[in-house]
């Protein structure tokens, strides 16, 4: 009898260095907010930081911390299972939910003042 062993197979550093960018990008479109706005606070081009999502340069740690806190995500959640993922996921649209949210709230409070008036 053949043990099967029920732990997946190891992924390779490239496979998840794609998989942390590719979830970088998410949380950046999830944020609303634009390459360049980023590659800004990174202090990249738009084109150096495009390059760093689709996986063909890699980002320092510096960098990556930029990213992270630009698009209001724990670098942790980059590194979680699939499952954490998941809940992390979650959380990062109920974040961009909010702040819209709040927003939407001010432009109508703004609105509502201006009638007001």
């Amino acid at each position: 009898m053949q043990y099967v062993s029920k732990r997946p197979k190891p992924r390779s550093i490239d496979e998840r260095l794609a998989e942390i960018c590719e979830r970088l990008a998410d949380a950046r479109k999830l944020s609303g907010l634009t390459q360049s706005t980023v590659a800004e606070a990174m202090g990249l081009s738009n084109s150096q930081y495009s390059r760093i999502e689709n996986g063909a340069t890699e980002m320092t740690l510096r960098q990556f911390l930029a990213a992270c806190e630009e698009v209001r995500l724990d670098p942790a959640e980059l590194f979680a299972s699939h499952v954490d993922t998941e809940v992390a996921d979650l959380q990062t649209r109920l974040r961009a939910s909010e702040g819209k949210l709040a927003a939407i709230t001010r432009m109508l409070k703004s609105d509502k003042d201006i009638w007001e008036s």
